[in-house]
């Protein structure tokens, strides 16, 4: 099976979202950085150099390839301009699909 490219690591997820050079912008990301972390009960850990992922979950398909996801919910920002949240939800005999929010 193939590695992950996108690794946690040790940034500073509090750093990050200070970076965001919009103010609103940066308030915005704040706000669901909160909502995120009680949605989902888990800390925030920052993936790569633009993702926030909160907790993990482990995946089977119906073909027994298996495997792990580190990140079912995830807030992605850019400081300069947008910021992007997905979600994992249940789908029959598609485990572990994603979806734009």
């Amino acid at each position: 099976m193939a590695e992950l490219k996108t690794k946690p690591g040790d940034g500073s997820v509090r750093d990050f979202l200070a970076a965001i050079t919009d103010p609103q912008r940066r308030r915005d990301c704040r706000t669901v950085l909160k909502i995120m972390q009680k949605a989902t009960g888990a800390r925030p850990v920052l993936w790569g150099d633009s993702i926030v992922g909160f907790g993990d979950y482990h995946y089977k398909y119906e073909s027994g390839r298996e495997g792990d996801r580190l990140f079912p919910a995830q807030a992605r920002a850019d400081p300069v301009s947008h910021v992007r949240l997905r979600t994992l939800r249940a789908t029959s005999g598609r485990a572990g699909q994603t979806q734009d929010q």
